[in-house]
């Protein structure tokens, strides 16, 4: 009885396990992402959603250096950094992509071979220090980051990939797309997005798209808030404490990093938003504006100590007051990202101790001259037009 009683357990757990080892077994050979392996029986290829897939090009990928940032760098080309900088570089920005989301996937890179170069933007981020983006939660892929490659197969364990397992589908939802590390994800060509260059005009054409709404209803509240004397007036000590919580976002999640790895050079890079964004900073929200050039003067000081890290931005070139160069108030178009590889290799519009003051001085004046009034008038006769 008790012999049979044992037979009957084990019968069970073989059971139980079987089909769980087969599952595993089938996910490690279909493998979309290339996690555990290159491509088998298909090309090699890239899913758009790099928070999964920047683990496989880590793994499996030839590179030395690395464009890390958010929508803004999508466009920039790693092959042209390649030609500036030297070296091979692969872009792996990632769309909305924060700090800390970013600080995953350098922490595991830099912990696993050398890198030499990093190109990265200093998105706007800081100044709410977000941690993690509701379309695509960090419970979904931050366990591929850490020191337990154990866990890796969970990205798979989800409705999406388990689909495509019972296919063995070889589609781009599964698998990603045959393209190059160049700039995978750029978005330039993709008429949703292009359309809207070219100048006041065609954010008028585009009035319906919701990037366009939000960019008038920014730029009018503000316009409202400087016409009303309803600015924001922070006191000094509102802005020391938002000031430490952007400088320690920073720190913990690039500067620590800059200062582990001393052989990897590090370029800090402040994306050149349009003069209207930066101008809504300085007219009305002017916490952010203070915290915004509270940064600049941190990240100096700090380059003044680690030679790692150089810091560039363009607050002070006129392009920024050309709406025509952006499709929103964030977004501008490839051959902006060209001019600012352009300038950190032949390292023009580096700030430095020396011209630290100059460049915000006239960072400030710029903002601050630029009539976001007229500009909200003219945007809103044509939002609007249709109201009347």
């Amino acid at each position: 009885m008790h012999k049979n009683y044992k037979k009957i357990v084990l019968v069970f757990l073989l059971a139980a396990l079987v089909p769980g080892v087969a599952l595993i077994t089938a996910l490690f050979a279909y493998d979309p992402l290339q996690v555990f392996h290159a491509a088998w029986g298909r090309p090699s290829t890239v899913h758009d959603n790099m928070r999964l897939q920047t683990l496989g090009v880590i793994k499996r990928a030839r590179f030395d250096s690395v464009i890390l940032g958010s929508s803004v760098f999508e466009n920039t080309s790693a092959d042209e950094a390649g030609r500036l900088f030297g070296g091979r570089f692969v872009n792996l920005s990632i769309s909305a992509g924060d700090f800390y989301e970013r600080s995953l996937m350098l922490n595991y890179m830099l912990s696993h071979r050398h890198v030499k170069n990093i190109i990265y933007s200093m998105d706007f981020i800081y100044l709410n220090q977000k941690k993690g983006y509701r379309v695509f939660p960090l419970e979904s892929f931050d366990f591929l980051y850490d020191k337990n490659p154990l866990n890796d197969v969970r990205v798979y364990l989800n409705e999406h990939f388990l689909r495509c397992l019972v296919t063995w589908s070889h589609s781009e939802d599964c698998v990603g797309r045959v393209v190059s590390l160049d700039r995978p994800n750029s978005w330039m060509n993709d008429p949703e997005y292009s359309r809207r260059f070219g100048g006041l005009s065609k954010w008028c054409e585009n009035k319906n798209n919701y990037q366009i709404q939000d960019v008038y209803k920014k730029i009018s509240d503000a316009a409202y808030a400087i016409t009303k004397n309803a600015i924001e007036r922070p006191n000094k000590e509102e802005i020391k404490a938002k000031l430490a919580a952007a400088t320690y976002y920073i720190d913990d999640n690039l500067l620590s990093l800059a200062r582990q790895y001393p052989g990897t050079d590090f370029y800090l890079v402040f994306p050149p938003y349009s003069r209207a964004k930066f101008s809504i900073w300085y007219q009305d929200r002017i916490s952010d504006a203070e915290v915004h050039l509270g940064v600049v003067r941190y990240l100096v000081e700090e380059s003044m100590e680690l030679n790692n890290i150089h810091i560039y931005g363009f607050e002070n070139e006129a392009f920024l007051d050309d709406v025509a160069n952006y499709k929103d108030m964030d977004h501008f178009g490839p051959g902006i990202n060209s001019y600012l590889l352009e300038s950190i290799a032949a390292n023009r519009n580096r700030i430095f101790y020396g011209n630290l003051d100059d460049y915000l001085k006239i960072a400030r004046e710029n903002g601050e001259r630029y009539d976001l009034v007229q500009l909200s008038d003219r945007l809103g006769s044509c939002i609007n037009a249709d109201k009347n």
